[in-house]
């Protein structure tokens, strides 16, 4: 009877444990795609700065607008490049003011050439 019990316990803790990971992690992403998703912008970027009021995050301003950016793409990114982010698309596409373009994933935050 103690063997059931405890099996018991070691179950149900076992899908606590997996509930919470599945809620912490799995959603994130998927809302986050989705959210993407649905933006569009593009311009020349006027300037490039961490947000003190937003928990310092980074941000560029394009068109007088601030749009939130990842800490990685912060550093690839300078004041003058151009941008382009496509509605339904889930990456940005930077144009360098040398010529040289990329692209960067803002669901996994990877750059591509």
């Amino acid at each position: 009877m103690e063997r059931y019990r405890i099996i018991g316990i070691i179950t149900v803790a076992a899908l606590i444990i997996y509930s919470i990971i599945s809620i912490a992690i799995g959603p994130s992403k998927i809302l986050l795609r989705e959210n993407l998703e649905k933006q569009q912008f593009q311009g020349i970027i006027q300037k490039k700065m961490i947000d003190t009021n937003d928990h310092f995050g980074n941000k560029i301003i394009i068109n007088g607008l601030k749009q939130p950016i990842h800490w990685d793409l912060a550093a690839e990114i300078a004041e003058g490049d151009s941008v382009i982010k496509l509605k339904g698309k889930t990456f940005i596409t930077v144009y360098k003011q040398n010529g040289q373009s990329f692209k960067y994933d803002l669901v996994n935050n990877k750059k591509y050439y």
